[in-house]
């Protein structure tokens, strides 16, 4: 579901509008958003009518989410097994309507679906010859063209194939000056952006943790309470005192267990590595 509105009356609700393009929604489900990757679940389905137990592709809904997570105007809500792929290049076929020539290395806007974003066009560009159905290599595309080219977006974004998801895989480019829509697109072929980008595949969580403070918490508790366990009995063997020993694993439970939630929470800041 792209999502279209930020809903907030007051401090006490805050719901994302939008239109579910495929499948469908239910209250528990999860969910991430894109691009950024963040991990939740749904937690209430909101209509005009009341709550909905079930939404599914066409309906107009209202969602709030578990946790308290960033999203924003133009972000994806999708389902955890079969995410839209993660890009900032993108091949389309372009029907050029505009009356100023498509050049190449000039900047335009993109709307696909809820998202605006700036792309530059970049080689090759093609046109197609419409008797021979053929492409052939071109510095430009005229009014009434239909061609193919290279988009590079100025951020990463979430999309599909036009053959595979219509709505999120076609859009318009819009003249930033003018703000008139000179062509219409859609998405042939993706470049990802990162591993692990195709629908189907998991979503790299970038630099945004996925789990809670409380979970490193027990986990760093778990592991130093096993480890001192260890350190008590070799420093028993060692000193033949089990109260000298016990002191010691209590003084490295405390302090390792510290600097493990720490260098656990560092490494969620580090995108290297992960699949």
């Amino acid at each position: 579901m792209p999502v279209q509105y930020v809903n907030r009356p007051d401090s006490t609700f805050r719901g994302y509008c939008g239109l579910i393009t495929s499948g469908e929604m239910h209250p528990g489900m999860p969910v991430q958003v894109l691009p950024s990757g963040q991990r939740t679940h749904v937690a209430r389905i909101v209509t005009a009518d009341g709550d909905l137990a079930r939404a599914r592709t066409g309906q107009a809904v209202t969602v709030t989410l578990s946790d308290d997570v960033d999203v924003s105007r133009g972000d994806v809500l999708s389902d955890c097994g079969s995410p839209p792929a993660i890009i900032e290049r993108l091949h389309a076929r372009l029907v050029w309507i505009g009356p100023d020539d498509l050049v190449f290395g000039r900047s335009y806007l993109m709307k696909l679906a809820t998202l605006t974003a700036t792309t530059t066009i970049e080689q090759p560009i093609c046109v197609v010859d419409l008797e021979t159905n053929r492409s052939a290599a071109a510095e430009r595309l005229a009014a009434n063209d239909i061609g193919t080219a290279v988009l590079k977006l100025d951020r990463v974004i979430a999309a599909d194939r036009y053959v595979d998801f219509r709505d999120t895989g076609s859009f318009i480019l819009i003249d930033p000056d003018t703000g008139d829509t000179i062509a219409l697109g859609i998405i042939e072929t993706l470049k990802p952006w990162a591993v692990g980008t195709a629908r189907g595949a998991n979503i790299p969580h970038l630099t945004r943790s996925t789990e809670s403070h409380a979970r490193s918490i027990v986990k760093a508790i778990s592991w130093r309470a096993t480890g001192s366990l260890d350190t008590f009995v070799i420093a028993a063997l060692v000193t033949g005192n089990s109260k000298l020993a016990g002191g010691i694993a209590l003084g490295e439970l405390l302090t390792k267990t510290a600097l493990y939630y720490i260098h656990e929470r560092a490494w969620m800041l580090v995108p290297w590595g992960r699949r």
